[in-house]
């Protein structure tokens, strides 16, 4: 491959060798497919071998975690604008007149330098943690929890049944098998993601990581061409964890150079707050292994945040220290994503009263140097999410205020933590909403 930074173009073409010869390696977003119906269906694979689910974005159905050519089927359908059912969630989303979440792929994936291809794999639940808006589905703590608990469980956790599937040698031979046909289209800016559960509890106790990328090595055919390596995870380990983590990576980078392993923190408060949202985890212990990355390896540290009305209060906190670490150690960049799913986090529910968080995080860019590496993205993420605030109807939101009682309810008495210690704006605007409905 012959890129020369100078001329080199996210939506443009420019020349590469591909075994010898020279070729054209085509631009990341092509002209007919920016209006693509659903540019996740076309970008996005998730093997969710957890649930024996191959999916083309993680609110579809999806087919059985091998069924290649039922999933081809579901995707030229998706593509063509058919309304699966197994895609039921985004188009009774849109009838209702919200933005759907193939609504936001299509603008996410149309972000310059965003790439063209994801592929996502969980290979199991397992995970330390209960963060509030997750589930069993995703948690063995959760599960735990559910089963074991002496209270009675909220309407939004009796909805989380689910029959486990696993099948590891499936999942792991159609991760293999997508990996490959990525690394034989060169179009292709290759891109995989390890999620969970907590997926460095596996991580670290097999080679899963050194056989995903030696299998798209030996099917590549561009002499120096990069794969980048997420590693989504809480960061919630003990420091010996985090020092055999990044060993780990450094070993499996001596062998393969040309991978950029991504550490992506799950982040989007601090202290109590970030403690409320993601049970389990202690702020402390993840604070200190962010800044072992951060002063002593390479590694880029991309942190998501799920943006949610419980934490949106600290949010300007949030971005002051994360922003003030890049200061101190070296950049790092953040990516908002909104919590759409238990509704009763979402921040439409919210009143324009509280676009006042977002407005104090403008406020203090505007008025302090910005250290964050895709702080123009950011800025950008966060008037879209800002513009969220209030879309529901007084009828959802009491409703939804009704049901987050009684999930916070259950969270005091199993948990013994109290929303009104920690939000009481949130609390009492739940209570009012609550009020109105009688």
């Amino acid at each position: 491959m012959t890129d020369n930074s100078d001329t080199m173009s996210p939506f443009g073409e420019w020349p590469v060798v591909i075994n010898g010869k020279s070729a054209i390696r085509p631009p990341q977003v092509k002209e007919e497919e920016k209006n693509h119906y659903c540019l996740r269906s076309t970008r996005e694979r998730l093997v969710w071998t957890h649930l024996n689910r191959l999916k083309p974005c993680a609110v579809c159905n999806g087919t059985s975690i091998d069924n290649f050519d039922e999933f081809d089927n579901l995707v030229t359908d998706i593509s063509n604008g058919v309304r699966r059912q197994e895609c039921k969630s985004c188009w009774s989303t849109e009838d209702s007149g919200y933005k759907s979440y193939r609504q936001h792929g299509n603008e996410l994936w149309n972000i310059v330098g965003t790439g063209n291809s994801h592929t996502e794999v969980i290979y199991d639940r397992n995970c330390d943690a209960s963060c509030l808006y997750c589930n069993k589905k995703f948690s063995t703590t959760w599960e735990h929890e559910i089963n074991n608990t002496k209270h009675a469980l909220p309407k939004i956790l009796k909805d989380n049944h689910f029959e486990e599937k696993v099948d590891f040698e499936k999942g792991k031979q159609t991760a293999l098998k997508i990996i490959k046909d990525v690394a034989k289209d060169y179009t292709k800016y290759a891109c995989i993601g390890v999620y969970g559960g907590e997926p460095t509890i596996t991580l670290l106790k097999t080679n899963y990581i050194e056989e995903l990328i030696e299998h798209f090595y030996e099917n590549n055919e561009m002499w120096n061409r990069t794969i980048r390596y997420d590693i989504n995870s809480n960061f919630n380990f003990t420091e010996e964890k985090c020092y055999q983590l990044i060993e780990k990576l450094t070993t499996i980078l001596k062998k393969y150079p040309l991978v950029n392993f991504v550490l992506q923190p799950s982040m989007e408060s601090i202290g109590k707050n970030f403690n409320f949202i993601r049970s389990g985890c202690d702020w402390d212990v993840v604070e200190r292994n962010l800044d072992i990355f951060l002063r002593e390896t390479n590694f880029e540290i991309e942190i998501k945040s799920k943006i949610n009305n419980v934490t949106l209060q600290n949010l300007p906190n949030f971005f002051k220290l994360m922003n003030e670490k890049c200061k101190e150690f070296r950049p790092l960049s953040i990516q908002l994503d909104l919590i759409t799913y238990p509704l009763i986090f979402n921040i439409g529910l919210l009143e324009n009263n509280f676009k006042k968080y977002f407005d104090e995080v403008n406020y203090y860019f505007e008025n302090n140097k910005p250290y964050l590496s895709n702080i123009d993205l950011i800025i950008y993420q966060v008037q879209s999410i800002m513009k969220t605030i209030d879309q529901y109807p007084l009828e959802i939101k009491q409703q939804q205020a009704t049901d987050a009682f009684e999930f916070y309810d259950y969270i005091k008495k199993e948990r013994n933590i109290d929303l009104l210690d920690i939000n009481p704006e949130l609390y009492y605007y739940f209570k009012m909403l609550k009020m109105s409905l009688n």
